[in-house]
Order: structure tokens, then C-alpha cells, then sequence
């Protein structure tokens, strides 16, 4: 906005280069509309903080509005599954050195990305210090310094994976890095990488020319962008720990501070990702709602005989109240079983 002075700063100046900002060119997106809005909240906060130091006595950008961000997320991320973790990090392990990186440690690193959901610059701001391996539970601390909301975490870590830290930094010095990263841009290109590998791997399993070969090179397993145009990328592993969260039944508060995130809104809307199986399995959990049925009559009060009225009741409940799967085909809505298979 090229503002040298308080009484440069004008709204419409502000508006206007955040406009440009947002301008694709050269082929090349321009500005999200997620940041767009961050770049606005942090002018509106400086201007803030001048009023209430005296500085000045109103904020010339205080009426500006945040832009609407629904359904303009630039990057739409899917969660991985179980076996394709399983896939990326045997078969990472397993490979060679990349991007300066041992086989070992960036499976080690995927694995604790994915347990701690901690961010890319989160896990390049680790020591061997930030561990607290002999404590009951492990722990990893995160300085406030290097974590998005500005405080000091502590996360629990897995007993499987304690041991394969204490194996990693049993030769590092306190204040050494964890990990031996690349460069902040090369950090996707190195999960995708491994994780091309992991899919080609996953294809080969299997004789060439077989149905089944065909089935896994069109489906969207270990792939980085599926049919739906949703990726998995180095924040995806952030992604697949807080889905992994609310499917393992972990109470949303829990699974809010192991985020760390402010609300329970963000927990909950934007970082998991509900898979069908699971919503089919969930509505199968439901009361069953079917009268159970009864050896004797007696308690209509007829001895043994079924009256009238008790039959025309219980033949309209089956018709009409039923959540059996055979009266769901009836009507031609699917079962929850059927769209499980599906």
C-alpha cells in the first residue's frame, strides 16, 4: 500500500491493493481469500493498538469486512486412510535417501506428524530437548515461539513410537535438530515423492495384466489428487490425525486441545473428514426400533386370542414404522448395509 505515514493509510487504498493481491497472473493464482482476510486482520489490529495507545483517535480501517471464504478454499485436502499409511511408511522405509533425508527418519517423521498432528514448521523447530522420553506419559514439547497460537504445547506421544525416537536421538545433542529437514518449499515435494513410491509399490504387488492390476491403477489409493479433486499433502498428515481422532470416539473437546485449536467449530467442520463406511456404521449403531416379539398374547388381555385392533396396529408398524433393511428395499431407499458394500 506503500503507507509511510498514519495519514496515508486510507480504506479504499487497502481494499484495492488486497483486490490486486487476489488477481491471478501470469497463469499463477494470485492471493487466497484466506489470507487476503489475514493480511486485513493484521492492518485492522495495528490500527487497533494505535487507538487504544493514544497514538491516535479513530481507526481509518475499522469498517472494512472480512470476505466470505465458503467454498473458496483453494486446496480441498482428504484425510489418508489406515492402509495407505501403512503403505507410505513401510514402503518409505524401506527406499533410499532423499532430499537429504535417511529412509528411516522421514518415516519416522511421517509417523510423528501424523500422531501429534504437528505443523511442518512445528516439526522443523524440534531438538532432541523438545523430547521427554522417560516421562510416564512421552511427551513432545512445542515452543510458543514456533506454534500458530502462540503457546507453549506439550503433546502426549505413543509408546511404539517413543522407542523409535529414543533409537533416532540417542546420538544428538540436546540442542540439535530432530530432524534434518530440507528447505520449507522442498518438504511437499519430498512427501510427494514417497508417496508416488508407496503407490507404484502398491500397483507391482500385483501380476501385470490381471483385473486386479487394472482395479488398482484406476482407483484413487496412495494417489495425491483423487477423482473428487481432493489432495493429500504435508498438512494432510495434520488432517488424518484429527480424523483419526473423531473416528477412534474421542470426545470432541479431547480432540479440540489435542489440535490445539481455538474453537471446537474448526475441530469438528474443516480437519475431519467423515467417510460413508463410517456414517453407515454409525446410523447402525441407532436403537432398533422393532416391537420384539412376544410368545404369548395374554397381555392384550384376550387369553391367548389377538384382538382386532392389536393386529391392524402391529401391520401398520410393520409397514409403515419399520427400520428392518428387506422394508428399506421395499421402498427403495438402500439399506445402511447395502451402502456400506457399496
Amino acid at each position: 500500500c506503500q503507507f509511510s505515514y498514519w495519514t496515508d493509510i486510507s480504506a479504499s487504498k487497502v481494499q484495492r491493493h488486497l483486490a490486486e493481491l487476489r488477481e491471478s497472473r501470469d497463469g499463477k493464482p494470485g492471493l487466497s481469500v484466506a489470507s487476503s482476510n489475514y493480511y486485513l486482520a493484521a492492518i485492522k489490529q495495528f490500527c487497533k493498538w494505535m487507538v487504544r495507545d493514544g497514538r491516535a483517535s479513530e481507526s481509518p480501517v475499522e469498517h472494512l469486512q472480512r470476505l466470505n471464504t465458503n467454498g473458496q478454499q483453494r486446496t480441498q485436502r482428504r484425510a489418508f486412510t489406515p492402509d495407505e499409511l501403512r503403505w507410505l511408511l513401510d514402503t518409505t522405509a524401506r527406499g533410499g535417501e532423499r532430499f537429504g533425508m535417511a529412509p528411516s527418519d522421514r518415516a519416522l517423521l511421517y509417523r510423528l506428524a501424523v500422531e501429534t498432528g504437528l505443523r511442518a514448521n512445528e516439526l522443523r523447530s524440534l531438538t532432541a530437548n523438545s523430547f521427554d522420553l522417560d516421562a510416564n506419559p512421552a511427551t513432545v514439547e512445542v515452543a510458543a515461539g514456533y506454534s500458530k497460537r502462540r503457546r507453549h504445547d506439550v503433546l502426549p506421544l505413543r509408546p511404539d513410537t517413543v522407542e523409535l525416537l529414543r533409537n533416532h536421538l540417542r546420538h544428538k545433542l540436546p540442542e540439535a535438530p530432530a530432524f534434518r529437514l530440507p528447505r520449507r518449499d522442498a518438504m511437499a515435494d519430498m512427501l510427494r515423492a514417497d508417496l508416488a513410491a508407496a503407490r507404484a509399490a502398491w500397483i507391482a504387488e500385483v501380476p501385470e495384466g490381471s483385473e486386479l492390476r487394472r482395479k488398482r491403477e484406476e482407483s484413487d489409493f496412495l494417489a495425491e489428487v483423487n477423482a473428487a479433486g481432493e489432495v493429500v499433502d504435508f498438512h494432510g498428515l495434520r488432517h488424518t490425525f484429527i480424523t483419526n481422532l473423531a473416528a477412534s470416539g474421542v470426545h470432541p473437546k479431547v480432540a479440540q486441545e489435542l489440535a490445539r485449536h481455538s474453537t471446537i467449530g474448526l475441530t469438528m467442520d474443516r480437519y475431519t473428514h467423515a467417510a460413508w463406511e463410517s456414517m453407515a456404521e454409525a446410523v447402525e449403531r441407532l436403537p432398533d426400533l422393532q416391537l420384539p416379539k412376544r410368545q404369548s398374547q395374554r397381555a392384550t388381555g384376550t387369553d391367548g386370542r389377538q384382538s382386532v385392533a392389536d393386529c391392524v396396529a402391529r401391520k401398520g408398524a410393520t409397514q409403515h414404522y419399520s427400520v428392518h433393511s428387506d422394508a428399506m428395499k421395499a421402498s427403495g431407499k438402500p439399506s445402511p448395509e447395502s451402502a456400506k458394500n457399496s
